[in-house]
């Protein structure tokens, strides 16, 4: 199958897809191969190789007015292409049509309030994409929010793939739908990100705070770690993220936790003290300050997030 996009070749073996080979001109992932290695030390040859998605749904769904007009934040980015009908989807201070064959890219923890006047048919997909570790992508390229095919019938039939891949557990279901999703993500790419020296180190430190959240985490521990001093470090890291390392953490806490919450059957208060908090009340009340719901209301409104309705 060829478009103006690109080609989707399909290596057949005994019967069986084993394998969804997408190949793009225009993808910006390609053509900052060289640019990142570069910039970054990620060799150009293995990049495709180092990124990493988890795809937690991959739906079509039907919806109308019942579309929920209240905020909600999910822990996954979030892929729409759009069938039928419009709506619209706001979040951080931007506002999104959504309209017939187009995609859109929500970016994950954001709060959003989503409506829709009538019928609204969707292609979704959430998923969560990590490359050399836990580094997300938004820490190497630019992404925008919308993007119109040049060929919507090749954007339908990756979404397509995704979603017919997505219902089977096996090795080659899981091989198509990481392709497709890797190419559908292409689109979404405007060029590199800027990381300086300092940015790479402090995005070392980030990635420590990622795999330590169930641990103590104080300023003096990781401004040792990263060989500054506490309050340079404390400074430095507040100019490149925006918040200070303690509101930094506090983040990422609530983040994990509200993945927990949607995608295991963990106890609340197992995944109190998976997040840094022996105390589950204190859990529960810092989680709601934050996402405006309880743990256990979160989790139940997160059925309709998988069922699309989110």
């Amino acid at each position: 199958m060829r478009s103006n996009s690109g080609t989707i070749g399909i290596i057949i073996s005994g019967g069986f897809v084993l394998h969804i080979i997408i190949l793009t001109k225009e993808s910006a992932m390609n053509e900052n191969l060289e640019k990142l290695k570069q910039e970054n030390g990620i060799s150009a040859g293995n990049l495709s190789e180092s990124i990493t998605f988890k795809v937690f749904t991959a739906r079509f769904a039907e919806v109308g007015k019942s579309w929920p007009k209240y905020v909600f934040t999910i822990p996954m980015n979030r892929l729409y292409l759009v069938s039928e009908g419009s709506a619209v989807v706001e979040f951080d201070g931007i506002k999104l049509s959504l309209e017939k064959e187009r995609m859109y890219l929500i970016p994950a923890n954001c709060r959003i309030k989503a409506s829709c006047s009538r019928r609204f048919c969707h292609y979704y997909i959430h998923f969560c994409a990590h490359i050399t570790g836990s580094i997300d992508l938004s820490e190497l390229f630019t992404l925008g929010f919308e993007h119109t095919p040049s060929n919507p019938p090749f954007v339908t039939e990756l979404f397509t793939r995704c979603l017919d891949s997505y219902k089977n557990h096996d090795i080659q279901s899981e091989m198509i739908l990481q392709s497709a999703v890797k190419m559908i993500l292409s689109f979404f790419i405007k060029g590199m990100a800027t990381r300086d020296k300092m940015r790479q180190k402090l995005g070392l430190i980030a990635e420590y705070i990622e795999t330590h959240l169930d641990t103590e985490l104080s300023n003096k521990q990781l401004s040792s770690a990263a060989g500054l001093n506490s309050v340079y470090f404390a400074n430095i890291f507040s100019k490149t993220y925006g918040i200070p390392p303690r509101q930094f953490i506090l983040n990422k806490r609530i983040e994990r936790a509200a993945m927990l919450l949607l995608t295991t059957k963990m106890k609340i208060s197992e995944i109190a003290l998976r997040t840094g908090s022996k105390d589950e009340m204190y859990f529960s009340r810092v989680f709601k300050s934050r996402i405006g719901k309880t743990p256990f209301a979160y989790r139940k409104d997160g059925t309709k997030c998988s069922q699309g309705q989110i």
